[in-house]
């Protein structure tokens, strides 16, 4: 395990700093949330983004599906985030750079990484061989570029992205990985998978769901620490 970093934040999200084993989110690191789509994994990033900035957001949306009431309905401020669809990684890691120099930022929050392309892979043909190394290594620069921002500023990522994993259908445990995930997993400090277990349902209607995180990854401390969420479709956790 590494040596605690020198400032970690609440997520003010008090079962999320318990499993995290040393009470929230380390500055200068990157947490990922992963699982499968719907599970809340947009929501929570955003919600915890929130509570620890004290400064502005950055939001980088590779799927350009970001909504401002969505903000609203999570009670972010919407002068408080910073909204950046990029077209490729290229014009993500500038603006990052670009804001983080100046410290208008102290939280990053990309979604998705399953989503972010690089300006190669654009204008490469489809059935290229080097299609698929392409984005390998797009994503590596992408992620060696972010970690050092971070870690020189002391500025919190949180990557969100899709599961890459095959799950034991009883035991709920990776067993397989796809290459591409390798390096977002090399830069990660911690890792919570998140997996929907069932939805709530009043008069017929569905107003939220639980949801399970597991800590798969964690340099500060034992991982595997498990917790249950309940997010209710009015924009809260508790």
């Amino acid at each position: 395990m590494q040596k605690l970093p020198a400032e970690i934040l609440s997520t003010k999200i008090k079962k999320v700093d318990e499993i995290t084993g040393i009470g929230g989110f380390p500055k200068g690191h990157i947490v990922e949330l992963c699982g499968e789509e719907s599970c809340g994994k947009t929501a929570l990033a955003l919600t915890i983004a929130n509570n620890i900035s004290k400064q502005h957001i950055l939001f980088v949306d590779t799927e350009h599906t970001a909504d401002t009431k969505f903000f609203s309905l999570l009670g972010i401020d919407l002068n408080k985030i910073l909204l950046c669809q990029p077209d490729n990684i290229d014009v993500a890691l500038g603006v990052i750079k670009k804001l983080v120099s100046k410290k208008l930022v102290d939280c990053i929050v990309v979604d998705t990484m399953s989503a972010i392309v690089s300006q190669y892979e654009i204008e490469q043909e489809l059935l290229s061989n080097f299609l698929q190394a392409g984005h390998y290594f797009g994503i590596l620069k992408f992620m060696r570029s972010l970690a050092q921002e971070i870690r020189r500023t002391g500025c919190i990522g949180i990557l969100v992205d899709q599961v890459r994993a095959v799950f034991h259908r009883y035991k709920q445990t990776v067993v397989g990985y796809d290459a591409i995930s390798v390096p977002i997993n090399f830069f990660t400090s911690i890792r919570i998978l998140m997996t929907l277990k069932r939805y709530i349902v009043r008069n017929s209607q569905k107003v939220g769901f639980v949801v399970n995180l597991k800590v798969l990854r964690n340099k500060f401390a034992s991982p595997f620490k498990e917790c249950q969420l309940t997010y209710y479709f009015t924009g809260r956790f508790c």
